[in-house]
């Protein structure tokens, strides 16, 4: 039996190198298929993560920035995930041109053409083969109740531009937080803290205590674009002289608009009606003291200092009781409070107790804002908060509404294509 298996074996000897011939070249062929379309693959999923993460990044861009800018931002998060612009082929389309979301202003398509990288294939005749991808996001626009306008933390003590602690509650309904800080704790929840609002954004990162309540309805971004500042280049007012010089009452009276130097003082019972206008503050402080009371209907007061020094202050003492509204129309609507940028490493303060009513935005984008004690504002109709840091300690508790057209934008972005 062996031996004619060994005859059989030897007259077989040369179908068999015959069919090896064949058979060889094929094996190496799928060897070198099964690579390339293997490398080709994970080639294919890496420029898709480069489109995705473009997409995102523009969207958010095109929520703080612009459509110029988007690009940019998509242009660069690609670079930066596998995508080479000197050798690919990026297009970027907002509105996008094609798919659900086509013309949708609020969206962002980015598209990436690439070669993949061959490696055995050319070697038998193929010599490129181009990868594309394509990605969008859409933005939801809401606006922004708080503010924190810079990328560095300065003129304060604490290190974190958003902080709650000491038992502070702050609710903020139908609006956002949005902190332009870079640090790794640019948000600060501690102490027992509560934080309600529909959406947080930070450039840099966060902390918070394991006491601490985050009720974020659509979550915390972190890591975003710089959220852009729509009045950083409005100025205040030109002015000359002074209406009076630094004023004070403890009566009932009637205030009129015009240029209060060296601030204006409300002490004991003072009862102060504002008509409505623009108050300019120029150097001192404007304070309210306990038991103080203001009123003003379509008033803004503007903080600034003809001298360049000695900018004024906002104080609202425990006790004090404000009513203010800025006013819907003019070159200073929606504005309350206006502090010229000049102004640097100031603190403004409402403190104690306090029961006010505040409705405009409160704009302090060179110094801190401090909400501390049992301050409630509640009642207000729409506060929108501007500042290098704000700080709630205590049992502060702010209440906002704000519509979407709101000065001070914020958006969610999601990939959906």
């Amino acid at each position: 039996m062996v031996t004619r298996l060994k005859k059989f074996l030897h007259g077989q000897q040369g179908a068999i190198a015959i069919m090896a011939v064949f058979v060889i070249p094929l094996l190496i062929g799928f060897l070198t298929l099964s690579i390339d379309f293997g490398s080709l693959f994970d080639q294919k999923r890496k420029l898709q993560q480069a489109s995705d993460t473009g997409a995102i990044n523009g969207a958010w861009a095109l929520v703080y920035q612009s459509s110029a800018q988007a690009y940019n931002y998509a242009l660069d998060a690609a670079n930066k995930n596998s995508f080479s612009s000197t050798m690919g082929t990026f297009t970027f389309n907002n509105p996008p041109s094609t798919g659900a979301f086509i013309g949708d202003p609020l969206a962002v398509e980015v598209k990436l053409s690439q070669p993949g990288n061959l490696r055995l294939l050319k070697y038998f005749g193929i010599d490129s083969i181009t990868l594309n991808t394509r990605s969008v996001a859409s933005t939801k626009i809401l606006p922004i109740c708080a503010f924190m306008t810079s990328a560095s933390v300065s003129g304060v003590t604490s290190s974190s531009a958003l902080t709650l602690s000491g038992g502070a509650n702050v609710r903020m309904d139908n609006c956002g937080i949005g902190i332009n800080a870079t640090g790794s704790a640019a948000m600060s929840i501690v102490g027992n803290s509560t934080l309600t609002t529909d959406f947080v954004a930070i450039v840099g990162n966060y902390k918070s205590t394991s006491n601490a309540n985050l009720n974020i309805k659509n979550g915390i971004d972190t890591g975003v674009p710089p959220i852009q500042d729509p009045f950083i280049n409005l100025k205040p007012p030109s002015f000359s002289g002074c209406t009076t010089n630094n004023y004070s009452t403890k009566s009932k009276v009637t205030l009129n608009p015009g240029v209060y130097c060296g601030g204006m003082s409300l002490t004991g019972k003072a009862n102060v009606t504002l008509n409505p206008g623009v108050y300019i503050i120029d150097r001192g402080s404007l304070s309210l003291g306990a038991q103080s009371q203001m009123t003003g209907k379509d008033v803004t007061f503007i903080l600034t200092s003809s001298t360049n020094s000695n900018y004024p202050t906002v104080t609202i003492a425990g006790g004090a009781s404000t009513n203010l509204s800025a006013s819907p129309t003019g070159q200073w609507a929606g504005f309350l409070f206006f502090e010229d940028r000049r102004a640097s490493g100031l603190t403004h303060s409402v403190t104690g107790g306090s029961a006010q009513i505040l409705s405009g935005i409160l704009y302090f984008p060179s110094s801190s804002l401090k909400y501390a004690g049992s301050t409630s504002a509640a009642g207000s109709v729409c506060v929108q908060l501007a500042a290098n840091t704000i700080t709630f300690t205590g049992g502060a508790t702010l209440g906002s509404s704000c519509p979407t057209e709101s000065a001070f934008k914020i958006g969610k972005v999601k990939l959906v294509e």
